[in-house]
């Protein structure tokens, strides 16, 4: 046997970690198909951008962490009391763990939409943006040369 004991030890616990990062993975594919919650309807990518800059989730912290608060502490534990799990497989699934990985996943998936729409928006106006080219020497384009006037 390689390793000792920490060796061992870590190895364990790496892999519990990827065990419970899958299972929250599956949690949060059962409870948010296409990325919207259980029992909610369906909206656009556009308007769940919408939502997302409404709910003050691009500018303000104390708005997504009153949604991983409610998520963590009444929403998921309640629905999960509707599929039939008894309160200490709702604790063993870590609800705190849930609102928080669909809350990373969500401003992830938001942020990354907008990013596309602002490179597509900038990509569309960047022609605007640029500066004509000024002609090296007079008679180059069509732009008046200014001639001097006489001195008096």
């Amino acid at each position: 046997m390689s390793g000792g004991f920490v060796d061992l030890a870590e190895a364990m616990a790496h892999n519990v970690a990827v065990e419970a990062a899958g299972t929250v993975n599956q949690i949060l594919d059962a409870l948010m198909p296409d990325g919207r919650p259980f029992g909610q309807k369906k909206m656009t990518i556009d308007e769940q951008i919408h939502d997302y800059v409404e709910q003050g989730w691009r500018d303000d912290p104390a708005a997504s962490q009153k949604w991983i608060i409610q998520k963590a502490t009444v929403d998921i534990p309640e629905m999960l009391k509707k599929f039939g799990l008894p309160p200490d497989k709702i604790a063993a699934v870590h609800p705190w763990d849930i609102a928080i990985t669909a809350a990373i996943a969500k401003s992830a998936k938001m942020e990354t939409e907008i990013a596309k729409r602002q490179s597509k928006e900038l990509a569309r106006i960047a022609p605007a943006l640029v500066a004509p080219t000024i002609p090296e020497t007079p008679g180059e384009s069509s732009w008046p040369v200014p001639t001097p006037s006489p001195l008096p």
